[in-house]
This record gives structure tokens, sequence and C-alpha cells, in this order.
């Protein structure tokens, strides 16, 4: 049995480092004297501990010494029975699941009576390659009533220095991850005239002429988004469009090309209508039971001013463009009905960050509405961009 315990302490000192999510676990080492009251002080301190972790951020699964020493005590007892059969299997899944601890918290107490009681705690990542120490501070108590109330910022410290490690690796530096909706609404308008007026001579007098064109656009898509890891996101999306392009002349001395003059109305007409609904999912994938679509993404970056962006990244599904060009002209000559329609296909896409908005990593909920204007391109244009959002730790 000694040397279970000493192949299950040595497979667990070389756990591999990942990142701070949902399969990610903490390990928290006790060390006292259980012969005198420095044992109550680091068990206060573990209790404080866990308790802040588990939250801020309810995702991480916390391994205690008692995790292993259930373990050894299952294996002992099947030994006792003379069960060895499945034994290795049984002893092996057991220490899977406390291998699955990527963070080492280190507590260290003593007790003397001149000087009180004193706690010095470690906080280290382990990696395949050596372990990394990123945390190490302490404190000296008078009693263990002092302890209680001062060791609320020593621990506020550690939490804050786990996030810092966890995070200096990525980008997206969510401990947990949010989850929850985000919809995105994009409305666009256009409407443009322009208008130009002329005489020319014919059959004894001045006729008045006119020349106009007109753009007419009108359009909203909206994408309803659902997170539920990072950056896994699903949902749909819905988008419509029409747009008219007119062009018209009247001309009373238009010159036929047989040189005679007269009356003469010319329209030029080009109607859009476009349509698209759902999102693309050639990419999706269901991965250990986890969809994942890597063309729909919704990523958070804190930064350490208190304040964080989401990046929403999307396509559309496949859509329908439908265009109608008809041409008229009637009068004294050059007569002309035309009309030619075409059908394409197309993709919408959503790229944009938004914020900053005011939030932490520590913080339980994460709400938010943000309306841009986009810059106008146009006369006459305008465009609007809204985010619309509520996002939680579970």
């Amino acid at each position: 049995m000694k040397r279970l315990v000493l192949l299950l302490l040595f497979m667990f000192a070389t756990v591999v480092n990942a990142g701070a999510y949902e399969d990610d676990a903490v390990f928290i080492l006790k060390s006292a004297d259980i012969t005198d009251d420095s044992y109550f002080l680091v068990d206060l301190a573990h209790t404080k501990i866990l308790n802040k972790l588990m939250k801020s951020f309810p995702c991480l699964r916390i391994v205690s010494q008692g995790d292993i020493n259930n373990l050894v005590a299952y294996a002992r007892q099947l030994e006792l029975k003379g069960d060895n059969s499945g034994l290795d299997a049984k002893i092996i899944n057991g220490v899977k699941n406390v291998m699955g601890a990527k963070y080492l918290i280190a507590l260290v107490a003593s007790h003397d009576s001149r000087t009180g009681y004193r706690l010095l705690i470690s906080a280290i990542s382990m990696k395949q390659k050596g372990d990394t120490e990123f945390f190490r501070d302490g404190g000296l108590f008078s009693t263990l009533d002092k302890a209680e109330d001062e060791l609320e910022p020593l621990v506020d410290k550690l939490a804050k220095a786990f996030v810092k490690r966890t995070s200096d690796s990525k980008w997206d530096n969510e401990v947990c991850p949010f989850k929850g909706r985000v919809d995105v609404t994009f409305t666009s308008k256009r409407k443009q005239h322009k208008e130009d007026t002329y005489y020319s001579y014919c059959n004894g007098d001045d006729q008045q002429g006119k020349k106009s064109e007109t753009i007419t656009a009108d359009g909203k898509e909206l994408w309803k988004l659902q997170r539920f890891g990072n950056p896994n996101t699903y949902g749909t999306m819905d988008y419509s469009s029409t747009e008219t392009y007119m062009k018209e002349e009247v001309d009373g001395c238009h010159v036929c090309s047989s040189g005679r003059k007269g009356p003469w109305r010319f329209k030029d007409e080009v109607k859009s209508s476009i349509g698209v609904s759902g999102l693309f999912d050639s990419t999706s994938s269901t991965e250990a039971g986890q969809y994942k679509n890597k063309d729909t993404t919704i990523r958070l970056h804190f930064s350490g001013d208190g304040t964080y962006e989401i990046i929403v990244r999307a396509v559309s599904a496949e859509g329908k463009k439908n265009t109608t060009h008809t041409t008229t002209a009637e009068g004294t000559c050059d007569l002309l009905n035309k009309r030619d329609a075409q059908k394409a296909t197309f993709t919408k896409s959503l790229d944009k960050k938004f914020g900053p908005f005011n939030g932490t990593v520590f913080d339980k909920k994460l709400t938010g509405k943000q309306t841009f204007n986009i810059p106008k391109e146009e006369i006459g244009e305008e465009n609007e961009l809204t985010i619309d959002f509520e996002l939680e730790r579970k």
C-alpha cells in the first residue's frame, strides 16, 4: 500500500498544464502540525480559499487531499476483501480524476506561543517541464480570531494572482466561460434623389426636359446568438433587404435617329430583393459531446482597467437575391420594352468588436446594450448597429 501512495503522489506531480476552463481543477495541499493549533489556521485558510474560488469560478473542480485519501482507502478495502479483479483499472480511473488538477495551492502553517500563528500560501502552475510558482505570500496573526478577519485580503490577492496566471497565455482570458444570449441588429436605410431640368427648341417652341435619378434601399439583419462555451456559439440570423434604382428622362425635343424631334419618355429601373435565414454550419462538429462551429464564435477579452470587449464573428446560411431590370421608352421614336430577371446566391458575414463595457472576470453577470452610428458613405444614408447581451457564469 505504501508503494501505491507513492505512485499516486508521483503521478499527480507530473500533471500537464492547460488553461483554466471547465475541465481544469485546483489541488489544495494542507501542511501543519496536528499536535498544535496551527492545524486550525491551515484549515481556516483552506475553507476561505475554497469558498472564494468556488464562488468566483464555479466551473473549477477543487481536488483536496481527502480525494486522494479516499482513493487509497478504497483500494485498501478491495485488497482486504481479496477483490483484486480489475483493481488496477479502478485505481487508474480514480487517479485520472485527481490528475485533472492543473494548479497546486500549498498552505503551510505553524504556531509559536511567543509570536503567534504564521501562514504561508504558495501557488504553482504545474507543467510538464517543471513547476512555475505564481504566488507566494503569507501573514502573522496573534490569534485565530485575528486570522479570521485578516485572511480575507490575502485570499483576495491569491484569487487575483490566479486569474492573472490563467490568462497570461490567452487573449480571451476568461477563467469560467460566460454563457447566454447576444443579439446583434443592423439596420440600413438610403434615399437619394437627383433631378436636373433643361430646355431645348423644336417645333417652333422651347420645350422643357427633365432627368432624374432615385435610389431607395431598406435592410435589416438580426443575429440571435447563444453562447454556451468559449467561444462555442449557436443560434440563427434573419436578413432582408430591398433596393430600387430608378433613372428617368422626359424630353420634349428628343432627336430620333431619323432626325425627327418630338416628346419622349425613358425609364430604367433595377429592383433587388434579398433574403436569408439561418447560420452557416458546414464547419460544425460534435467533439466529446460538445457542439462546435468555427464560423460562429463569441469571444471576450478582459483588460486590466475593469473593462472588457466582445468580439462576434458569424456567417449566415446561403441566401437568395432576385434582381429585375426593366427598361422602357415611349414617344416619338426609339420605343423600348425590355425586362431581364436574374437570381443569385450569397452569404452575409458579421465580424465586429464591441465595447469597451464595464466588468471583470469576477462578475457573475455581464449585461449591456450599445448602439453605433455607422459613418455615412453616401448622402441620405443611415446605418445603425446595436448589440444587446446578457451573459452569466454558471
